[in-house]
């Protein structure tokens, strides 16, 4: 059992190295889906405020490095990314409404 977790936690050292501003986005939408479930759970708009703002730095991180970096899925990437921000942006307006 403790030889997986640390070969979960090799690989997680490997990717950060290798691709740092993935490893970034990857960790700020999980922590925005993470903090979406607890909204979710106990519906206080502070987890709702946390998640989008991450979703957004992540969906902004990766429109900049797809302006940068020419990838295979740079249109997907691109259009994932605005979906995100415009979620976000909705997600922060009906909040501004409702409180």
């Amino acid at each position: 059992m403790i030889r997986y977790w640390v070969m979960g936690w090799r690989r997680v050292l490997t990717y950060s190295q290798v691709n740092p501003f993935g490893f970034i986005e990857v960790l700020m939408l999980s922590l925005a889906i993470l903090l979406l479930l607890l909204w979710g759970l106990t519906i206080q708009w502070p987890y709702l405020v946390l998640s989008l703002s991450y979703g957004i730095g992540a969906a902004l991180s990766v429109l900049i490095r797809s302006f940068y970096w020419v990838s295979p899925q740079r249109r997907l990437n691109q259009m994932t990314a605005m979906g995100i921000i415009l979620f976000s942006l909705w997600g922060f307006t009906d909040l501004w409404h409702h409180h």
